[in-house]
């Protein structure tokens, strides 16, 4: 079963070159703010769409030396989404 995932980053820098990366490995992903209901801090993510493993867009990242902050799972429509926290970067 295909899920979404929202994975944080410290710098925009970091968010887009694992944008790139994804977009390489042909995932639907796009640059957006970290939600006020995961940080009330600035930030940015990505929102991966329709992917079939949080393991395998973590492995990218790491492969590609591109730091994150966590990897969340999100489901909903419109204004109202869940979040759940399933990983962090191994610091």
């Amino acid at each position: 079963m295909n899920m979404n995932y929202l994975i944080t980053f410290r710098s925009i820098s970091f968010a887009l070159m694992a944008k790139n990366k994804l977009i390489a490995k042909e995932y639907s992903c796009d640059v957006v703010p970290v939600p006020r209901t995961i940080s009330s801090s600035c930030g940015y993510a990505i929102e991966i769409v329709d992917a079939t493993s949080s393991a395998e867009l973590k492995d990218t990242l790491l492969n590609a030396d591109i730091e994150f902050g966590a990897i969340f799972r999100f489901e909903g429509s419109g204004r109202q989404f869940i979040y759940e926290k399933i990983d962090t970067f191994p610091y």
